[in-house]
C-alpha cells in the first residue's frame, strides 16, 4: 500500500500545517513540535516534522488525528515514537511528504 500524499508547511518555527489524504478525503491538522529537551532531543525542524507525520500515518488514518497534534502527545501515546521518528528522520529513505511553498 502506498503512503498517503501529504503537504507540509511551516507556519512558525516548530508549528506545521499538514494536509494529508485519508480514506475520507483530504484532512488538515496542525503539528506542534515541542522543545527538544522534552522529547529526548527531537528537533523542531522540517525533517523531523516529516518523519513524525510519516510515523503517525503508518499507524492510523489522517482522519483519525485531532485538529492539533502535539509531539508530547505522540511520545506519550506511542512508547516507540522517539526511536521510530529518529530512524525515519535519519534514514536515507525519503519521507513521502511535499513542502508547500508560500
Amino acid at each position: 500500500m502506498a503512503a498517503p500524499h501529504v503537504d507540509l508547511e511551516e507556519e512558525v518555527p516548530g508549528r506545521y500545517a499538514v494536509r494529508a489524504a485519508s480514506f475520507t478525503g483530504e484532512v488538515t491538522f496542525v503539528l506542534v513540535l515541542t522543545d527538544p529537551q522534552h522529547t529526548l532531543g527531537l528537533a523542531q525542524d522540517e525533517t523531523t516534522a516529516r518523519a513524525i507525520v510519516a510515523f503517525l500515518l503508518s499507524r492510523q488514518d489522517a482522519a483519525d488525528l485531532p485538529p492539533e497534534v502535539e509531539l508530547d502527545a505522540v511520545v506519550a501515546a506511542y512508547p516507540d515514537a522517539v526511536e521510530a521518528i529518529r530512524e525515519l528522520r535519519d534514514s536515507s529513505v525519503e519521507v513521502t511528504t511535499d513542502r508547500v511553498e508560500s
